[in-house]
Formats: structure tokens, sequence, C-alpha cells
């Protein structure tokens, strides 16, 4: 059995604060909820394809490099079925929370849909690239959260793994965004494929 990591009880903010954002003055809303993943507090589907047009824009008529990293969290889907949906939502906060952490304010990360994160890095080389993905899988390794199990009972869910592909843009590059998702979710794939718990670079032959 999966032995839980034990960190400091405060390494798993509460919802209210992975989700605060800011609010119109005038009907007190959320600015932008429409665009974000209210589970979470980074940008859903909806987000991710309005903003991410624009910022890959950028990055072309700039001429800078990129990269884009898929995630999905390994064995999530046990964590529903050992604890239930809402301690799986506990962890996709706490993942969220630490995907803001290793990230600057210009990038793009979302909550594409289940345990699938995508993450936007403009300007990255791919030493960058990496040390995101490395600080991304060292975080997600370090969560450790109390779950709600029965209106009685609770539970440590801890000790988690994820796997990322991460594909790169380079100057002059002819990939698209759509080009350079369907390469960073192929890389996914292959380090899924090699047992998870690992980062996978497109067209590079060995896992990190």
């Amino acid at each position: 059995m999966r032995m839980p990591l034990q960190v400091k009880p405060d390494s798993c903010p509460p919802f209210e604060d992975t989700v605060r954002m800011p609010r119109c003055h005038s009907c007190g809303q959320p600015v932008g909820r429409m665009a974000t993943d209210r589970l979470t507090g980074l940008l859903d589907r909806w987000g991710w394809e309005d903003h991410a047009p624009a910022a890959f824009a950028r990055v072309v008529r700039n001429q800078i490099p990129a990269a884009m990293l898929v995630l999905d969290l390994d064995g999530f889907k046990q964590v529903n079925d050992d604890f239930g949906h809402v301690a799986g939502d506990v962890v996709l906060r706490a993942t969220a929370s630490r995907l803001r952490m290793v990230t600057l304010n210009e990038d793009l990360v979302s909550r594409y849909g289940g345990d699938e994160f995508l993450v936007l890095l403009p300007g990255a080389t791919k030493n960058r690239a990496f040390d995101v993905a490395r600080d991304i899988r060292r975080e997600i390794s370090r969560v450790s959260v109390r779950v709600p199990v029965t209106a009685r009972q609770t539970a440590i869910v801890g000790g988690r793994t994820v796997s990322i592909g991460v594909a790169l843009h380079l100057p002059m590059d002819n990939l698209d965004l759509f080009d350079l998702r369907l390469e960073a979710e192929a890389a996914l794939r292959t380090a899924k494929k090699s047992g998870g718990d690992r980062v996978f670079f497109a067209g590079e032959s060995a896992c990190h």
C-alpha cells in the first residue's frame, strides 16, 4: 500500500484560498469566472482556448521560444475509487496550488479536464521547461492532504506522482499551438507507458 508523505499541515491551502480571484467592483462576481475552473481557480478548457492562442501568437510574433507541458496525475482514478470524489477534488485543488507555486505570472496554467493540466511557458528554453517539469514532480510528491471519507472519518492522501509530456517551440518553427499540444500529449503517453512518474520531451528517445 502506498504510504502517504507527511508534510506540514498547512501545505495545502483551504479551498477559498485556492480559488480566490479578483472580483468586479460593481457586481462582486469573480472576474473572468466563465473562463475559470471553479474547483481549482485555474483556467478551464474554455479559458485556455480564449487565452492560449493569443499568448502563442505573441511568442511567434516576437520570435521567442516556448514550451508546452501536458501533465496527468498517476493513478488518480484510484484516489476516487478508494476515498471518493470529494477526496479527489481536494487532491486536484492541492495540485493546482502547487502548479501556481512553480510557474510565473505570464505562464498559462489550465485544468483542461479531469486530472489533465496544460501549462504554456512563453519564452521558455528547454532548460527552463525541464526545471519547471522537475519542480512540478517534486511538489506533487510533497502533497499530503487530509480528505473526508465519511461524515465522521478522514484519511491522509499523499505520495502522489505525475507524468509530464513536454513539447518545445523554437523561433521559426512551423508548429502552431494545436500541433505543439499534440506533440506534448504524445510525449505524455510515452511517459505513462514507460511507467509514469517521469518527464518525456517530444522528439527524444529517453524519459527524464
